[in-house]
């Protein structure tokens, strides 16, 4: 049997957890604390295989609680449960915690959450995955421009030009940025001559996207695919950020978003000629790339993407939602899923390229995933930005 152990400062909302398990008292047993030093004390005290922590608790907090578990308990899920999380507290606790759940909570979407997250730690540590990894050699460095800015930006009296010396101290990152933001994409009313002006024109958060992009994306590859997925993460920004309204983790979703191609980027970068067909075949709506990427390689791009994410210590959030980027929810979402955000951008981006069997599949997809964000009745919207991005790409 899994432990469990819930961390609230409500004794009511305790109450009601145990009370919402008891169906699975066969699989699970339940452990509650009432408050961040008791949660702590527990962890002390014995092992758990889960800790569920509120974020926001007098004296010791869940960002305490989930560092005291990640320090004491380091193979244990660590999960966050609170209904007033903060954006700029969410990437704080994104660095400990592997999920986010909202309050109230359903008893099956906990349980849902915590099975997906096993199944992330315990595909990352596949024997088969990191002899993939490893063969591909020398692997892209990780983002460490974009890192220190969104440090800085937790500051809130950050100012514009503390920004710009971040971005201008890399110059092959202030160089792409510059390219970027000049292009039509942005359709600013003249070229930027200086990251200073970049980020007052564009505004921190849109800067801060864009140097995550070209970090990741930044050494071009033969086929031109690398190009290609740097235009399709510029078109995605605008359909993850309608998806991602009003969510506290919004910057966390826009991340995931970004990088689900990254095992896309190094397979094309490392392995060309293997890779290119399959690019090219997934494109035509043969058949949806994740299936052709298994049939061939014998790996996912989602799950070579996660493994890289994984070791550059990004966030188990934004690890999480790349690993399933392709894959449907089950058991109920939680509303600050940064998951479900990625996996339904993804689904509507994809279907305006897919027929038959494969296209039947994504609107299946799409449809339990919008329900899950209680987005349905927004979807004909949201289609008309992923189908605009896809008339644009056919296009180019």
């Amino acid at each position: 049997m899994k432990q469990i152990l819930f961390v609230d400062d409500e004794p009511a909302v305790l109450g009601a957890i145990k009370k919402a398990l008891r169906p699975f008292r066969a699989e699970w047993t339940v452990e509650v604390a009432e408050g961040g030093q008791a949660g702590i004390d527990a962890l002390t005290a014995r092992p758990f295989d889960v800790v569920v922590s509120d974020a926001r608790m007098p004296g010791v907090d869940g960002e305490k609680v989930l560092l005291a578990a990640r320090q004491l308990r380091p193979d244990a899920i660590r999960l966050v449960l609170s209904g007033q999380t903060e954006r700029q507290s969410a990437h704080r606790l994104a660095a400990v915690a592997h999920q986010f759940l909202a309050k109230p909570c359903d008893a099956r979407a906990v349980l849902a959450v915590v099975d997906a997250a096993c199944q992330v730690r315990d595909s990352l540590g596949n024997p088969a995955l990191r002899t993939v990894v490893a063969q591909l050699g020398d692997l892209p460095l990780p983002p460490t421009t974009y890192q220190r800015l969104v440090s800085l930006l937790e500051t809130p009296e950050t100012s514009t030009d503390e920004v710009a010396k971040v971005v201008e101290q890399n110059p092959l990152v202030s160089a792409m940025v510059l390219r970027l933001i000049s292009s039509a994409y942005f359709g600013l009313p003249r070229k930027v001559s200086s990251v200073r002006e970049a980020v007052v024109l564009l505004g921190l958060e849109a800067l801060k996207q864009v140097v995550l992009m070209v970090e990741v994306y930044r050494t071009p590859d033969a086929q031109g695919i690398v190009t290609e997925l740097q235009e399709r993460a510029l078109r995605r920004l605008a359909l993850v950020k309608e998806l991602a309204q009003g969510s506290p983790i919004a910057p966390l979703a826009v991340e995931a978003a970004l990088m689900v191609d990254l095992g896309v980027y190094v397979l094309a970068l490392k392995q060309p000629a293997l890779y290119a067909p399959i690019w090219a075949a997934a494109r035509g709506g043969e058949s949806a790339l994740p299936q052709l990427e298994l049939e061939r390689l014998g790996v996912c791009h989602a799950s070579v993407g996660a493994a890289l994410l994984s070791l550059w210590n990004v966030a188990p959030v934004v690890v999480e939602a790349v690993a399933h980027h392709h894959e449907s929810v089950v058991g109920g979402v939680p509303y600050a899923d940064c998951r479900a955000i990625a996996a339904l951008c993804c689904a509507l981006e994809e279907e305006p390229r897919l027929r038959g069997a494969a296209l039947a599949t994504c609107r299946e997809q799409i449809a339990r995933l919008a329900a899950a964000r209680g987005v349905t009745p927004r979807l004909d919207a949201l289609r008309m930005v992923a189908g605009r991005a896809a008339i644009e790409e056919r296009a180019a």
